[in-house]
């Protein structure tokens, strides 16, 4: 759990007190003993109902029961030498479980020792009750107290549990509520208690830096059930102790409920509906005829009025909450931010901007193949880089300085933002009246220079995308988060022994196209050497000039592992996508047909051969034939610079104004340039076929990070490809392949910033058939 001032464990009672040990011919031992012991004992507390807390008459009473079930042998005595408590066979489930987690909760050396709350929920006694109902409640309540006294033994002063635990204090507090498994109308209700209560207690809790968990042992399983549900829609851990069970307690497993987020999607309207009312005004017949999930949601009082539990405000509130919200494995890295000193509100800054701002930055209309990959890239990433995180070494987090808040936050929000450059429709990203690039026209410029697009957004949107908080984080990011993005492609350099960086022609060309020679210039000199002139406020901030290339140099790597084959695709997708792109590069060829006469006569050549090649009659074995991809790949290169090259020459030194002077030959030029982003980015889509998913994880020897790349074995990828995606890992870990094969690296690569880390692209497993 995050390092806190406050643990609060929200804890279910049943009756596992008496119900372990209830009067039976076949006790024998100690259970005959505890049975006979807690019998007389009993006889001291009243036998109907028990105000919590107790009266001064019966603290006593309870005192001499707890005494005798220490012993009867069924609690360790706290005052004994060398007393165990992990192994032992406790008188109930509930301390069982409360006691082996306090045994085994990691404490890192150097943590504020917090305090901790056992929140008891007993069920209540009421008189109205069924006599069932009524005996239950009170061994429920009768169970809570033997918990609370012999808790609080534990945390005396002389006595060595709160040091051994790295507790400051233990407190335990008992409120019965209004639970029953008589009937399925009181079992709503019940549902209905429980989840408000431990809402009000959350909240309650709300300012308090208080970390929670749900102990899911003890209380009726069909309350069990729904507590630990409670733990798994908000996101809390739970834990369970299996009956008898005298070595480990269990870490329930979370599961992914943003899965159900979608289906909520659909369903959302109704669901509201039926919460704010609308189920009351139902008949019968209409109610029978909802959705059997909406149904469960339903109860009628004793008057037969229709009623909405609860559980379906909690429904709707954790969709409004969470449909935005980083969830699953990449949660972990907000959580990370939250565990360092002084991550919370900057946990909670980064989290509301995901929500707020960022969730729907691909809104709108720009190139389809370019938002198709980046919708979801980002929370890919952030799973990527949870794990990188979860399977380092701490000394190795802290000796690349990012176990720090604020370079987390740094690092998250250029996860985030970094790819933003595929929204823009212009350049400038903020046309003056001046006039701009058309973008859309030129789909390929978008893909070589989005980085710096990327950053032009970020520093024209700052306010909106990082809005102020009242502290110095937004002006850090917006100031930093803009170079991080503009240095997470290959080509740009991080460290100033790397020197000048040399971009591909194609980037080359577009940039300078786009930015001109001069300002385009500046962004190939390496990042570290642009960060030295800022190098005071980055000390202000917090930080500093390592930390920020940290930043950098993890994106690039955990952008370069988002390969896996669910990235874009999946069979029925690559099917509806090649269909698509036929469709749509027919029509682009058959608007080219028109400006035929306005093409120079070798990229209107390239073009013939470009359709030569992609014969819709063996569109399916495109993607086999790595000859004709290659082809494909060069080809589209050459219409690319052939593009530009006319671009950069109608241009000169002039402004956009000659886009307007010749809009045929532009028109003319902006086709063949689609055209060729089509096939182009549908070979994209096809090499991600190969990878089944990206897992980091622990190296074998304990010393590294291995990025495990596992095939796909559900379509059709073979292990060629799967050692281009390591290689191409690799290379932007530790050089280019070239210079490997030499035995050399390039000096300064992202590999030395990241060194300890220990970072190795490694192939999991080929094909089954060995292809």
């Amino acid at each position: 759990m995050a390092s806190c001032k406050k643990i609060c464990v929200l804890t279910t009672v049943g009756t596992s007190l008496e119900g372990k040990n209830k009067e039976n011919d076949k006790l024998t031992g100690n259970n005959r003993r505890l049975h006979e012991a807690m019998l007389e004992r009993f006889k001291e507390l009243p036998l109907d109902n028990i105000a919590v807390p107790l009266q001064d008459k019966h603290v006593g009473a309870l005192d001499n029961l707890v005494d005798a079930i220490i012993a009867a042998g069924h609690l360790p005595d706290p005052k004994q030498d060398n007393v165990k408590i992990k192994g032992f066979i406790m008188a109930n489930a509930e301390l069982q479980s409360l006691c082996l987690w306090l045994e085994n909760r990691p404490i890192k050396e150097g943590d504020d020792k917090p305090a901790l709350e056992i929140a008891l929920f007993p069920s209540k006694y009421k008189e109205e009750d069924g006599q069932k109902d009524k005996d239950n409640n009170k061994k429920c309540l009768r169970n809570a107290l033997v918990i609370q006294n012999y808790l609080r033994r534990l945390a005396q002063d002389d006595l060595p549990f709160l040091d051994r635990w790295g507790l400051s204090s233990i407190e335990v507090t008992i409120e019965p509520i209004d639970i029953s498994v008589e009937s399925s109308e009181k079992f709503a209700r019940s549902i209905d208690s429980l989840f408000e209560t431990f809402d009000r207690k959350r909240m309650d809790e709300k300012e308090k830096d208080t970390s929670f968990l749900i102990n899911s042992t003890g209380s009726y399983k069909a309350v069990v059930t729904y507590a630990t549900l409670y733990g798994q829609i908000n996101q809390l851990p739970c834990i369970y102790s299996f009956e008898n069970n005298t070595k480990d307690y269990l870490h329930l497993t979370p599961l992914p409920l943003s899965f159900a987020l979608a289906e909520l999607d659909d369903e959302m309207a109704l669901l509201q509906g039926v919460k704010e009312g609308a189920g009351g005004l139902l008949n019968d017949k209409q109610a029978e005829a909802l959705p059997d999930w909406l149904k469960g949601l339903m109860t009628q009082d004793e008057e037969g009025n229709r009623k909405t539990l609860g559980l379906a405000g909690v429904l709707v509130d954790h969709y409004r909450t969470n449909r935005r919200k980083t969830s699953g494995v990449g949660q972990g890295m907000i959580e990370r931010i939250r565990q360092q000193k002084g991550g919370g509100p900057i946990a909670d800054y980064i989290e509301e901007r995901i929500q707020k701002e960022w969730a729907e930055l691909w809104l709108g209309d720009q190139i389809p193949e370019t938002v198709e990959h980046s919708r979801r890239h980002s929370k890919r990433l952030m799973e990527i880089a949870a794990n990188v995180f979860r399977s380092a070494r701490p000394e190795d987090v802290e000796a690349v300085g990012l176990n720090d808040a604020k370079a987390l936050a740094l690092f998250v929000t250029a996860i985030y933002l970094h790819d933003i450059g595929h929204t823009a429709l212009a350049f400038p990203v903020t046309p003056s009246g001046g006039g701009a690039f058309p973008l859309g026209l030129f789909p390929s410029s978008v893909r070589e220079v989005h980085h710096l697009l990327s950053r032009d957004l970020i520093l024209a949107e700052g306010e909106d995308l990082l809005p102020d908080d009242g502290s110095d984080l937004a002006p850090m990011l917006r100031e930093l988060v803009p170079l991080v993005c503009a240095y997470h492609r290959g080509y740009t350099h991080l460290l100033k022994e790397q020197k000048t960086a040399q971009p591909k022609g194609a980037v080359s060309q577009v940039g300078k196209l786009l930015f001109g020679d001069e300002h385009f210039n500046e962004t190939l000199r390496p990042l570290e050497e642009v960060l030295e002139a800022k190098k005071g406020k980055i000390a202000a901030w917090g930080l500093s000039i390592p930390k920020v290339l940290a930043c950098a140099a993890l994106l690039r790597v955990v952008d370069g592992c988002d390969v896996q084959a669910d990235r874009t695709v999946d069979d029925v997708y690559l099917k509806a996508r090649q269909k698509r792109t036929e469709k749509e590069a027919q029509a682009l060829w058959q608007q080219l047909s028109f400006f035929n006469s306005k093409l120079p006569a070798d990229l209107r050549c390239k073009l013939d051969t470009l359709s030569d090649l992609i014969n819709p009659e063996r569109i399916d074995d495109l993607l086999r034939d790595n000859d004709q991809v290659e082809a494909i790949k060069t080809l589209t290169g050459d219409i690319y610079t052939a593009v530009f090259d006319k671009l950069n020459a109608l241009k000169g030194s002039g402004d956009w104004a000659f886009i307007n002077k010749d809009f045929e030959k532009i028109q003319a030029l902006s086709l063949a340039n689609r055209v060729a982003f089509k096939w182009e980015q549908f070979l994209h889509f096809g090499k991600h076929q190969a990878v089944g998913f990206v897992l980091p994880m622990p190296s074998a020897d304990g010393k590294g990070v291995t990025i495990g790349i596992w095939p796909n074995n559900e379509l059709r990828p073979d292990n060629a490809a799967l050692e281009k995606v390591r290689e191409s890992i690799q290379e932007e870990l530790s050089g280019k392949a070239d210079d490997q094969a030499r035995g050399k690296q390039r000096l300064g690569g992202i590999g030395d910033i990241l060194e300890s880390l220990g970072l190795k692209p490694e192939v999991m497993g080929g094909r089954r058939d060995g292809r």
